[in-house]
């Protein structure tokens, strides 16, 4: 068994670099041919929306924040579209 280890390791370092003798001897093949690429007609200025909600900022809530920057807490007036949905 130890002696096949040896054998082994010289038949594969042969056997690659008999692989690359035809590349050595000038045999160099050609890079493959460019593909051409498919005219596009549409361009896609974004991706599509599958979900999408736009939002409105609800007057009606408490301002916990500067006049300049009003904020509060995220209800359901805050959406463009309050009707909720039971999809």
């Amino acid at each position: 068994m130890p002696r096949l280890i040896p054998a082994v390791f010289v038949f594969a370092v042969l056997t690659l670099c008999f692989a690359g003798a035809d590349r050595a001897a000038g045999q160099v093949s050609a890079p493959p041919a460019a593909r051409q690429e498919p005219k596009r007609s549409i361009e896609i200025d974004h991706l599509p929306v599958f979900f999408r909600e736009d939002w409105q900022y609800d007057h009606s809530q408490p301002n916990v924040n500067r006049p300049a920057e009003p904020e509060h807490a995220v209800v359901q007036g805050d959406v463009a579209n309050p009707v909720p949905r039971g999809d």
